[in-house]
């Protein structure tokens, strides 16, 4: 018994500094933060809106990070302390193991995290320059504006540049990690990706081309069909009560509605087209 107590005395003291300097080290990390307003700077390249509370739980929560991995690394010179070998060396294979695999980790979350500020910049200067060469105002000056009319197609095309962008830097990182299980599997959907983009984007262009044509050949023909009094079917055959009432404008006009048939066959014909083109 008389052994057993400065042992314990010892592992307790242990655990106490470690705890002390994990109180420390989580107090300099949060201020540290704080002065350098990394929540500030998070919301900046998120490109999203940030309350004080949410910036605060940011900060916190890397300052308990910092907290229990120091508790953490001290659980070996606690037990070593205890002399309660069954634990200590399990645990000194496994840190063993971590130490071996930090430096990948390490540089894995350095080109993730490079990469994503790098992708954000190229996301932000694609947006921005189509805005300048005018792609809203292109699509809103279209015929079929009223359908993209909630489409923001310069922020589509920074996403898509975000995007593109991302996906090799993550299989880089996977390669660091030296997970060839992950990084075969992720390699071989990149490649499908890959192998459907082409055809994914001829399917879109299509697709657009049918409702650039289609809504002018509605148009042209509806004008044609109410120049050549095409409207007027309805009061001619005696049922002109089907569209309007007494006194009052008709509820539709049958050229309208010709053109708009037209112009829905002709989206119908390139979004079939489009589908055979993806396989689909």
């Amino acid at each position: 018994m008389g052994m057993a107590v400065p042992k314990i005395l010892k592992a307790f003291l242990i655990l106490a500094g470690a705890w002390i300097l994990a109180l420390v080290a989580k107090y300099m990390a949060v201020k540290a933060m704080r002065r350098f307003r990394l929540g500030d700077k998070l919301e900046k390249v998120m490109d999203a809106e940030a309350t004080e509370k949410e910036k605060a739980d940011v900060i916190e929560s890397a300052g308990n990070f910092v907290f229990y991995f120091i508790i953490l690394l001290s659980l070996l010179p606690f037990l070593e302390a205890l002399e309660l070998n069954a634990l200590v060396d399990p645990l000194k294979a496994m840190f063993s193991k971590v130490l071996t695999f930090l430096p990948n980790l390490i540089a894995a979350v350095a080109v993730l995290v490079l990469g994503y500020f790098l992708a954000r910049l190229a996301e932000r200067v694609a947006t921005n320059f189509a805005l300048a060469a005018g792609v809203n105002r292109l699509v809103e000056g279209m015929k079929f504006e009223t359908v993209l009319k909630s489409l923001n197609v310069a922020r589509v095309i920074g996403t898509v540049v975000f995007l593109a962008l991302m996906a090799p830097i993550l299989g880089m990182a996977f390669q660091i990690l030296d997970l060839p299980i992950i990084t075969g599997v992720f390699a071989t959907m990149m490649n499908e990706v890959a192998a459907a983009i082409p055809k994914m984007l001829g399917a879109f262009i299509l697709l657009i081309l049918g409702l650039i044509a289609g809504r002018y050949l509605g148009d042209m023909l509806a004008k044609i069909l109410s120049d050549v009094g095409f409207d007027v079917i309805l009061s001619r055959i005696g049922l002109e009560k089907l569209n309007r009432k007494e006194g009052e404008e008709p509820l539709f006009k049958l050229s309208g509605v010709a053109g708009n048939l037209v112009a829905a066959l002709v989206v119908l014909f390139c979004a079939m087209e489009g589908f055979r083109m993806m396989n689909m």
